[in-house]
């Protein structure tokens, strides 16, 4: 099972499209699967946020399928650089978007667990994404802001 990773703003979100032979972070509208996830925002543009894995495991994250899970314990520094791959162009994103907008709100969850309820919301900033010791967690919702 995989972790998917969305984002809501007040304003139409660019597209980022996926590339398999440059793989890195993309966006894509929502589909017929994942669009549940929309009970957990109040922006009305959402967007799908994948990694270079292509899924949402490429961004550091801990829930109950993971070893990790209840106890997070952070990676050795060469497994956390690998994963600043995905979290810098997050971030570069994240502060673009804040350029126009007041906040932006994320929500990470394990594909398919749209509709269980959120595990409560978190104030953060997009420097926030670049600490290595940073990680999301599952069903929860991250409003970011310039400046928490």
């Amino acid at each position: 099972m995989c972790f998917v990773l969305y984002l809501a703003s007040d304003h139409p979100v660019p597209a980022i499209p996926w590339d398999e032979a440059d793989r890195k972070l993309h966006t894509r509208d929502l589909d017929e699967h994942d669009r549940p996830v929309v009970r957990h925002f109040e922006k009305p543009f959402v967007k799908y946020m994948g990694s270079d894995q292509g899924c949402g495991c490429g961004f550091r994250q801990a829930g109950p399928n993971t070893a990790e899970w209840g106890n997070w314990i952070p990676k050795d520094e060469e497994d956390l650089e690998e994963e600043q791959v995905n979290h810098r162009p997050l971030h570069s994103l994240l502060s673009g978007l804040l350029e126009k907008e007041a906040e932006i709100e994320l929500f990470g969850c394990w594909n398919g667990d749209y509709a269980e309820p959120s595990n409560g919301c978190l104030i953060i900033s997009p420097a926030t994404i670049l600490d290595k010791k940073f990680h999301f967690s599952e069903r929860r919702c991250y409003v970011v802001t310039p400046n928490p």
